[in-house]
């Protein structure tokens, strides 16, 4: 099943309201990564962090206010559908999520 960008966005929208929802999410899939960029209302004092299963991928800064990240999870299955979320840098708590994203086939 091919997750189709409409109901990615979809999918997205259920979070819940806050300050801690992404802004926007943009996701980039290959056969094993899969990238997210990702805008927040307020900044992290540390990087949030992407789980997809047992992988986990911190978030890189992107601006100087720290409300800009890209996350970066490698070592993924190829055509496997992951359950995504954010966790909270300092508790490791989730803040958002879960949403699935597909890595491609091969």
């Amino acid at each position: 099943m091919l997750l189709a960008r409409r109901s990615l966005l979809a999918s997205a929208a259920f979070a819940a309201t806050g300050s801690r929802t992404p802004l926007h999410l943009l996701p980039t899939a290959g056969p094993d990564r899969l990238r997210i960029k990702a805008s927040f209302a307020e900044s992290h004092a540390r990087p949030p962090v992407l789980r997809a299963g047992s992988r986990k991928a911190a978030g890189v800064a992107t601006d100087a206010a720290r409300r800009h990240f890209t996350f970066d999870l490698t070592g993924l299955t190829p055509a496997t559908c992951y359950d995504l979320e954010f966790l909270d840098g300092v508790t490791g708590r989730a803040f958002y999520g879960p949403w699935p994203l597909r890595t491609l086939p091969h």
